[in-house]
């Protein structure tokens, strides 16, 4: 699959920017491996950021194991306003009946500094009422080691302060699909 935008002024300070994505997907049998890589420019064709993603799921007696990693890059004047990143996923996953159990855990690191580096640890369980309705339940822990204050915890909540702090959240709720 490969996306691309025209040049696009969507707000003024991003005037002449540019989007482009491309991914590449294998998927047979038990395993599926997938690649992407999007960038976006600024308005001077030298700034961007570069995401490149790699993934990978393998499924083995109803259990699904799952891994990937990003890697974001700044490029031009963007390079003095951020580092690189990297995020290192990984995952397992069980489904039994109407149930769907989820386990995971991430970290972010800043490529150009080892005191920026954040971990989160998710569980999630989803009862199936129907093929577009489910409810679920899920608890996350985040924890920022160091410096870093790079991450919000799970699902866009609230920042995690400096200096080793952690933050626990608990999602509940009901998802339709239209």
């Amino acid at each position: 699959k490969v996306m691309t935008s025209a040049k696009s002024s969507y707000n003024e300070s991003a005037g002449n920017s540019k989007r482009s994505a491309a991914s590449l997907t294998y998927d047979n049998g038990p395993l599926s491996v997938s690649y992407a890589q999007s960038l976006f420019n600024g308005t001077d064709a030298s700034d961007a950021a570069k995401v490149t993603l790699l993934a990978a799921g393998y499924t083995y007696n109803g259990i699904k194991f799952t891994a990937g990693q990003q890697k974001t890059a700044f490029l031009g004047s963007w390079q003095a306003l951020a580092n690189n990143l990297t995020v290192t996923g990984l995952g397992v996953g069980y489904t039994r009946g109407s149930w769907d159990y989820n386990l995971g855990y991430t970290v972010l690191k800043d490529d150009a500094d080892s005191s920026y580096k954040t971990t989160q640890t998710a569980a999630t369980a989803r009862y199936n009422l129907s093929k577009r309705t489910s409810v679920y339940v899920g608890y996350g822990h985040g924890k920022n080691d160091g410096a870093s204050n790079k991450q919000n915890m799970v699902y866009s909540g609230p920042a995690l302060a400096t200096g080793n702090a952690t933050n626990n959240v608990i999602l509940t709720g009901i998802r339709h699909q239209f």
